[in-house]
């Protein structure tokens, strides 16, 4: 009986280190750096966290590619406010329910599933909390990726956020236009008879 238990604990032990394994290659690991290649911090994004959201249902009904993609959600959803509508709207799920924080280097490390609902999967990146007149750009990521000239899937990837400059409109120096008609200044006089 205890060889039988001991042949089982093995199996058991053996099963479990193949279901490890196989969840970790089905995971990609993808490094975000925040700031540039000199280390340029764009004013206002020093203390940014983002946000990942499943992408994949999406990707399967446009049935094109992710440079097509990532255009059309640019010029189609150009604000903050635009990209929380498009995440509302196609009811994308969140990766985790917590924001990503950026580490004292700019930079993120997230492990992505490769596939999602045995789909190859695809992920929207958004960022929240910058306080300056630049915004990072929406990062979408397509799994899988292949190494540069060869079939291989690469199992890490490198990305560096762009930003896009807010443009402020000045303040103009005379008042807005009104739809109501100016107040009048004349005045009315009442006269009564005795």
């Amino acid at each position: 009986m205890k060889k039988v238990i001991l042949l089982l604990g093995l199996i058991l032990g053996i099963c479990n280190m193949g279901v490890t394994a196989f969840a970790e290659e089905s995971l990609v690991e993808v490094l975000i750096k925040t700031r540039s290649e000199t280390g340029q911090i764009h004013e206002g994004t020093e203390a940014i966290t983002l946000e990942v959201y499943d992408l994949t249902e999406w990707r399967i009904k446009r049935a094109s590619d992710e440079k097509t993609d990532m255009n059309y959600i640019m010029d189609t959803y150009p604000t903050k406010e635009n990209l929380a509508t498009f995440v509302q709207t196609e009811q994308l799920r969140k990766i985790s329910q917590a924001p990503h924080s950026v580490d004292a280097q700019g930079e993120v490390t997230l492990s992505l599933p490769r596939y999602q609902n045995n789909q190859d999967a695809a992920y929207l990146i958004l960022s929240l909390g910058e306080t300056g007149k630049y915004h990072m750009v929406p990062i979408v990521i397509y799994l899988p990726q292949r190494l540069t000239d060869t079939l291989t899937e690469a199992d890490k990837l490198e990305i560096t956020c762009k930003y896009r400059e807010l443009t402020v409109t000045p303040p103009t120096s005379e008042p807005p236009p009104s739809s109501e008609p100016p107040p009048s200044t004349t005045t009315t006089t009442t006269t009564t008879k005795s």
